[in-house]
């Protein structure tokens, strides 16, 4: 009997440490992790798209039919655009790996924080 109380004891300190310490809280994405908001994606977007014509020399036409992917970087807080001609990438959507192809593929790296483009990947080979 002794015994019993004092499993049932040990349990109850390990649940109760475990409550105290905070293991039955929700994970705070926004702070574990670095997740762009919409603002941000949108503002990148646009960086991206002005650096595409202005450096790249992509025409507005055809930037105007290029469907985008984006994938953030935490440590840095660099949201990395990719653009796809769908007529060249039917399948861009299901993350289709481009190696070469500009114009029909491009992708631009902006930093969040200082609004700039800090790469980009613009390969014809």
């Amino acid at each position: 009997m002794v015994f019993k109380l004092k499993v049932k004891m040990r349990y109850f300190f390990i649940l109760a440490f475990l409550l105290v310490s905070g293991c039955n809280k929700e994970p705070d994405l926004q702070q574990e992790y670095w997740i762009p908001t919409d603002a941000q994606i949108l503002k990148a977007k646009e960086i991206a798209r002005r650096y595409a014509i202005t450096e790249l020399k992509v025409s507005d036409s055809q930037l105007s039919k290029m469907k985008t992917k984006y994938w953030p970087e935490e440590a840095e807080k660099i949201i990395n655009i990719q653009f796809y001609d769908p007529e060249y990438f039917p399948d861009w959507e299901n993350g289709v790996a481009a190696m070469g192809g500009f114009p029909s593929y491009f992708r631009v790296s902006v930093n969040v924080k200082t609004e700039t483009v800090v790469d980009h990947y613009a390969s014809e080979e």
